[in-house]
C-alpha cells in the first residue's frame, strides 16, 4: 500500500512509517516528505513536521517546491501559535514565488494577529493584484482584513 493510500484512509501512524522507510532509501523524495509531514501534523506532532519541513526545504532545489514547503511550514507554525516565525517563513516563500495569493493572505492574517496593521495593509494589497487566483471567500477575508487595519 502507498503513503497516499495510507494518507487518505487516515491511517497516519502506518503512512509515517511508510515515509520514512521510503525516505532511507530515497532522500530526495519530495511526496514522501509531503505525506510524512501531513500525518505528523494530524497526529499533533507539530514541531516535528516544521522540522521535516527544513529537511525538505534544504533538499529541493526547485523554488516552487521550497516555496511549497516553507508555505507549509508557516502553516504549522501558525498552528504553534509561533506568529513571528510564521510571519518569516511566510516571507521566505514569498521570495521563492511572490505570485502566491494564499500565502500573500496568511501573511497579511499573521500581521493583522501580530497588530503590524501597516504591514498587513501592503500584504493585502498584494492579494489584490493576485485576486484571479483566489477564491470568493478568501477574497472577502482579505477585504476584511483592509478595512480592519486602516481601522487603525
Amino acid at each position: 500500500m502507498s503513503f497516499q493510500d495510507l494518507y487518505k484512509q487516515q491511517r497516519y501512524l502506518d503512512c509515517e512509517k511508510l515515509c520514512r522507510e521510503t525516505l532511507t532509501r530515497e532522500k530526495g523524495n519530495l511526496d514522501a516528505y509531503m505525506f510524512l509531514i501531513k500525518s505528523l501534523e494530524n497526529l499533533g506532532e507539530l514541531t516535528a513536521a516544521v522540522k521535516e519541513c527544513d529537511l525538505a526545504i534544504k533538499l529541493c532545489h526547485d523554488t516552487s517546491h521550497q516555496a511549497e514547503f516553507l508555505h507549509l511550514k508557516s502553516v504549522l507554525l501558525v498552528k504553534s501559535s509561533e506568529l513571528k516565525k510564521a510571519t518569516q517563513s511566510y516571507r521566505a516563500a514569498l521570495q521563492k514565488d511572490p505570485e502566491r495569493a494564499a500565502t500573500w493572505l496568511l501573511l497579511a492574517s499573521c500581521q493583522f494577529e501580530l497588530n503590524q496593521f501597516k504591514d498587513c495593509e501592503k500584504s493585502v494589497v498584494e492579494v489584490l493584484k493576485r485576486a484571479e487566483r483566489l477564491p470568493s471567500a478568501a477574497m472577502g477575508r482579505a477585504l476584511y482584513l483592509l478595512s480592519q487595519s486602516r481601522e487603525h
